[in-house]
């Protein structure tokens, strides 16, 4: 959700995963890898990532590269002599106005070399005014084709103020810690819960804990208005209702293999588009998706409450 949030906010800039360092180990590292995929996102940090699922590896210098020069223009020589045109200097270390013109200074000789370095990079500070100095210091070097590109801890809620309320020159992002660690929602709060034995439907009523009874299929409204909840053997609520569950389990075997992540990245932006727009605005707090339950449900819930109370 927070990727797509963030594609969404940058409004066709790139976005970059970032976050492997911030991930909770190696596997939750490969996994967000996994959702820039499906995604969409222009890149991942993630080398061993972006070889297993088809993504792009991205990265830039590092403060520490910078530091281990005793001069920061040679450190961007350096950098740029060993990555050529897919280099962004890191400016940010020391001093970011005198990064810029440093950086611009290295662009210019290797411009005399035949090489066009790809952009520089804002880790820290005022991004938008930061941004709109190095475009104008960029510019008016000649180098306009030079890109922006912005990191330190952002999340879509500060992308979406740089690009939409600052309208800062920056052509991409990336993002680190908020998509590698959820601080909105650190734990998801979902159990499995028994729902049919032997095909007697069955819930639990205790306080903060009602479940729905019976196997359920959920019905998506053609307009993508809301969805219904219903028993899984109920047929659709109405015209142009598309169900959302199918069974990929039967006798404890698969019933299909799993789908490729082009099938899976193509279902997300069919997914993504028909969401209604109030859904898909970045806000702090986002409209909540509005779920109707049938009446055959609710009165199977009825049955099982009256079993229940009657103690059979």
């Amino acid at each position: 959700t927070t990727a797509a949030r963030c594609r969404a906010a940058a409004d066709g800039r790139s976005v970059v995963d970032f976050s492997l360092r911030r991930t909770h180990g190696i596997d939750a590292g490969m996994k967000v890898a996994r959702v820039a995929r499906i995604v969409g996102l222009d890149g991942t940090s993630n080398v061993a990532g972006a070889v297993r699922y088809g993504v792009p590896a991205s990265g830039t210098m590092a403060h520490a590269f910078v530091q281990a020069h005793g001069d920061e223009r040679e450190a961007f020589r350096l950098f740029a002599e060993a990555f050529g045109e897919s280099s962004i200097l890191l400016v940010d270390t020391y001093d970011s106005l005198r990064g810029i013109d440093r950086a611009i200074e290295v662009a210019t000789e290797l411009r005399g070399r035949g090489v066009e370095l790809l952009g520089v990079r804002l880790d820290s500070g005022d991004l938008a005014e930061l941004s709109r100095t190095a475009r104008e210091r960029l510019d008016a070097a000649g180098f306009d084709r030079m890109q922006i590109f912005a990191s330190g801890d952002l999340d879509e809620f500060r992308i979406h103020r740089l690009v939409h309320e600052e309208r800062a020159p920056i052509d991409g992002f990336g993002v680190g810690s908020s998509l590698g660690a959820s601080k909105y929602a650190p734990t998801l709060n979902g159990v499995y819960k028994l729902t049919e034995v032997d095909g007697r439907p069955v819930r639990k009523t205790s306080v903060g804990k009602v479940t729905w009874p019976g196997r359920k299929q959920v019905w998506r409204a053609a307009d993508g208005s809301h969805d219904v909840l219903a028993l899984a053997d109920e047929p659709a609520p109405g015209e142009g209702y598309v169900p959302l569950l199918e069974e990929v389990m039967a006798d404890g075997v698969r019933r299909r293999p799993d789908p490729d992540l082009d099938e899976v990245h193509a279902h997300f932006c069919r997914e993504w588009d028909a969401l209604p727009d109030e859904l898909r605005r970045i806000e702090e707090e986002p409209a909540r998706r509005v779920v109707q339950v049938s009446d055959q449900l609710r009165a199977t819930a009825a049955g099982v409450d009256a079993r229940i109370a009657e103690g059979v």
